[in-house]
């Protein structure tokens, strides 16, 4: 019996078959997660003896940059693939979507956006204790402090830096 024998089984089996195919993806994102965090765990014990681990977790962590995944490293947050995360798309967004300083964003009126967007979306959840820190850590962030006379305050000032 042929089950591709008429058009409509034939567009039912590609239905099908597309499905399957989502299913493949979805469980090879999870094993490419499952892999790394193996990765992060051998480049940290065993890299000295084996420089191929570090060459597998650098291409491992490019395939995973790439893919857009938000890969946080709580032990190590300079580890972290800070242009995938979430703090940093809603740290530019709020560039765009609050009052500017100049060319730059308060920080101060960025954490109030950020908060009103997630307010579960904090820098503990990176491992770092302020949003200045997740500026620096991420490295990809031009910042200015400079001191409020009048408040007595640091006031502090950001702007995503030009990547090529």
């Amino acid at each position: 019996m042929n089950i591709l024998n008429t058009e409509e089984r034939c567009r039912s089996y590609i239905t099908y078959l597309e499905s399957q195919c989502q299913e493949a993806i979805s469980f090879y994102k999870e094993i490419t997660l499952f892999v790394f965090s193996v990765l992060v765990f051998l480049r940290e014990n065993y890299a000295e003896s084996n420089p191929k681990i570090e060459l597998l977790y650098n291409q491992l962590k490019a395939d995973i940059i790439s893919s857009g995944v938000e890969y946080i490293n709580l032990f190590n947050p300079s580890e972290t693939t800070w242009e995938n995360t979430k703090i940093v798309k809603l740290l530019r967004l709020a560039e765009t979507n609050t009052d500017k300083i100049g060319d730059m964003t308060s920080l101060a009126r960025a954490g109030e956006f950020i908060k009103s967007q997630d307010s579960e979306c904090t820098p503990k959840k990176y491992g770092i204790k302020t949003l200045k820190g997740i500026l620096k850590a991420s490295g990809l962030f031009e910042i200015t402090e400079s001191q409020d006379s009048q408040q007595n305050s640091i006031f502090i000032l950001y702007k995503s830096k030009i990547m090529h």
